[in-house]
């Protein structure tokens, strides 16, 4: 079955907004101790576009790694390699240092004669659980003493969101956001805290900017909780664009829809192609092409159910989950933008079940 639109949203948001050079500069400057901040260049900070992943470490990463120069070599650069994690993992020190390999290893190709680079790993924690596992590689080893000359160590630095007040997370407003959301994700009362961090959002300046921060808010919200009422959202939004707060929930609904469809129909031409190559490629291709319109589709009206009537959709998805008629989805869709009420959607649903 084609992955769902739904699947890993902590992944999906952590990437989308760490993409943003302008968080990630704010976010070193706030994480790193001062002596190292001041060795680096941030005018040359930019993304890494190739993917150092094999398939073995994709339930790890979600592949985010930036270079950037030091102030006393222009042709020197560091690596920062980002990770988040929701839950404490014991491994990984060993999983950054198999993926600090793969790192160094493209470096040697591409530059032979050049000594490596220094590796700067980060991890970002927003767990529930206090992490206690030790940041050191070493540690992952039996006692060493004796041999600690043939035991390789190296330090990721910690960023540990439950050790923090909400008044000592700082950073500029999109940082913080991004942040404070992390922190406050598995929350009971996620629904209040979004509605201060859309207060947040509306001093922006740029209004386009605010508007992208909060439709990935929004996102990932409804796809990674239950516990964020219709109230809720409706509040926040209009706290952070007070302008286009009442045009605004219908507009998204639609979008993540046609965005539900059309990423669906792109994950199932791939599955169908995997398919293709055992069971023949058009019938393969075509099953896939299936499965994705019919997997986007519901995915979409999910997250609309979610921003257009908060947690009180959550049943609803749940039904809709078992429809598997296309044409049936569709007349879903168009009775949901235009519904008043979750009733009119229910009712129709009932019917086409």
């Amino acid at each position: 079955m084609a992955t769902s639109i739904l699947s890993q949203p902590h992944d999906r948001f952590f990437k989308e907004t760490f993409s943003r050079r302008e968080v990630v500069e704010d976010c070193l400057r706030n994480i790193l101790p001062d002596k190292m901040v001041e060795y680096l260049d941030f005018e040359t900070l930019e993304v890494c576009k190739e993917s150092f992943i094999d398939a073995s470490l994709q339930n790890h990463f979600s592949d985010l790694l930036y270079k950037i120069k030091r102030k006393d070599d222009s042709d020197v650069h560091l690596y920062i390699l980002f990770e988040h994690k929701s839950y404490p993992e014991p491994w990984t020190a060993f999983h950054l240092i198999r993926y600090m390999v793969e790192i160094w290893q493209l470096s040697r190709k591409q530059n032979p004669s050049r000594r490596l680079s220094a590796i700067i790993p980060i991890v970002i924690y927003h767990g529930r659980r206090k992490w206690k596992v030790d940041t050191h590689f070493a540690d992952l080893f039996e006692d060493f003493e004796p041999f600690k000359n043939f035991v390789p160590d190296f330090r990721y630095v910690l960023y540990d969101l439950s050790c923090y007040s909400d008044i000592q997370i700082k950073g500029t407003i999109l940082s913080r956001v991004v942040f404070l959301l992390l922190k406050h994700i598995h929350d009971d009362e996620i629904g209040d805290h979004f509605e201060v961090l859309c207060e947040l959002l509306s001093k922006l300046s740029d209004q386009h900017t605010a508007l992208e921060f909060l439709e990935s808010a929004l996102k990932y919200i409804c796809s990674a909780t239950d516990k964020i009422s219709e109230l809720n959202i409706q509040k926040g939004i209009q706290k952070a664009i007070p302008d286009l707060g009442d045009q605004l929930m219908p507009t998204l609904a639609e979008k993540w829809i046609a965005q539900g469809l059309e990423q669906g129909l792109e994950q199932g031409l791939e599955q169908g192609l995997e398919q293709g190559l055992e069971q023949g490629l058009e019938q393969g291709l075509e099953k896939g092409r299936e499965e994705g319109r019919l997997e986007g589709l519901r995915d979409g009206i999910g997250l609309a159910l979610r921003v257009k009537f908060g947690s009180a959709g959550l049943d609803l998805q749940k039904q809709i989950a078992s429809i598997r008629s296309f044409q049936a989805l569709k007349e879903i869709e168009h009775v949901l933008l235009e519904a008043c009420t979750l009733g009119d959607v229910k009712s129709l649903v009932q019917k086409l079940k």
